[in-house]
């Protein structure tokens, strides 16, 4: 019940409209929505890296192109310069996940035209490879936002470990491991031309 209270308090008092920040993909036919992108830095989205195809350099994200400006295989992340401006992006959490911390997965699961909701806990801490959470299975919601009890960004879903049916644990990565991959970035911004 506890849980179930504060998604109400997250969903009633966050200053971010969801669907503004969090914006669905589209598969290669754009038929039904298969995974989610992330407002962070408008123009900027960031994504799961296995919802796009590899070696592709531009995408359509809710119609519009998107550029690839960086993907990090590791991690499974990838940042997008979206032709678009967002009109809200999420606010980045800077303090690391703690353990057993509430958090809310925002994303478009198969088909959806909506963003769904799953909430859970943070169940493990593994630095370099990420974080688990205790959440309910949103299958196709890879690169959805996961944000903590402030509405902040804690992190990017990855995928399922485990089945997808019952209680499982979802992988993501946490915002504190981006650093790398925005610098890259940025530095890629810097060097085109204008």
């Amino acid at each position: 019940m506890l849980l179930i209270s504060l998604l109400a308090l997250i969903l009633m008092q966050s200053p971010i409209t969801w669907s503004e920040a969090v914006i669905p993909l589209a598969t290669p036919t754009g038929s039904t929505c298969t995974a989610t992108a992330i407002a962070v830095d408008p123009p900027h989205l960031v994504t799961a890296a296995h919802c796009l195809m590899p070696g592709v350099a531009q995408i359509v994200v809710a119609g519009a192109p998107a550029t690839v400006l960086a993907v990090d295989p590791t991690l499974d992340v990838a940042l997008l310069r979206w032709s678009r401006v967002p009109a809200m992006a999420l606010p980045l959490r800077e303090a690391r996940p703690q353990l057993g911390e509430t958090a809310l997965l925002i994303g478009y699961g198969y088909g959806a035209t909506q963003p769904v909701y799953s909430w859970g806990r943070v169940s493990s801490l593994e630095m370099g490879t990420g974080l688990a959470l205790d959440l309910e299975p949103m299958p196709g919601a890879s690169g959805g936002a996961i944000v903590d009890s402030a509405g902040e960004l804690l992190g990017i879903f990855i995928g399922w470990i485990g089945p997808n049916t019952g209680p499982t644990l979802a992988r993501a990565v946490p915002v504190a491991d981006l650093g790398p991959l925005m610098a890259a970035a940025a530095l890629a911004t810097l060097a085109s031309p204008k």
